[in-house]
């Protein structure tokens, strides 16, 4: 790679974030407040049956007997949580099937909810940890880079539903790119 190569890869990059950065800034908190919800993160403890009897005979054991979530959990479900005693997350609240998420929004730590059907099994879950979004630097980044990749596929979009919108070019004989010998 030339210093040249180099120097023109490094000043594209720059003006692209520039270009986010003037484009798409202003529209950060709005964004935030529109996606607040998916963005909140949880911690959970889970147990994952197909069998709906057991579901609900552990359920009553952890609401009304206080059974140990974390014994029940590695003797019982099914799924790799198995090994971490239920311990779920942290994860983006959104990630969760919709049963699951609806029922953490109301962030009621500790109460235990089940059996819930999620595809062919059935869930038994409490809430451990609530992690509410919050707009940092970080997530600034992240909201200004998810609009702008929105916005590109919109252009793309257009671009290649419009006919005549991409002009083809002849195949060259040679590629013409900057030479690449190391230094």
């Amino acid at each position: 790679m030339t210093l040249e190569y180099f120097k023109a890869v490094m000043l594209r990059e720059l003006q692209l974030e520039k270009f986010k950065q003037l484009q798409f800034s202003d529209q950060v908190e709005s964004e935030f407040l529109r996606i607040k919800s998916d963005l909140d993160q949880v911690e959970y403890s889970l147990i994952q049956l197909t069998d709906l009897a057991l579901a609900q005979e552990l359920y009553f054991q952890l609401r009304d007997d206080d059974e140990c979530f974390t014994e029940l959990a590695q003797h019982y479900s099914l799924g790799h949580e198995r090994e971490t005693g239920g311990w779920m997350g942290p994860v983006p609240l959104s990630t969760l099937p919709v049963e699951v998420a609806s029922l953490f929004r109301n962030q009621h730590i500790g109460t235990v909810y089940g059996p819930i059907p999620v595809a062919d099994s059935f869930w038994v879950v409490r809430l451990e940890r609530f992690t509410a979004a919050r707009l940092t630097e970080a997530t600034r980044t992240q909201l200004i880079h998810r609009l702008y990749s929105q916005w590109l596929q919109t252009q793309v979009r257009a671009a290649t539903e419009t006919p005549g919108a991409i002009a083809v070019l002849p195949a060259l004989t040679k590629p013409e790119l900057p030479s690449e010998t190391p230094e």
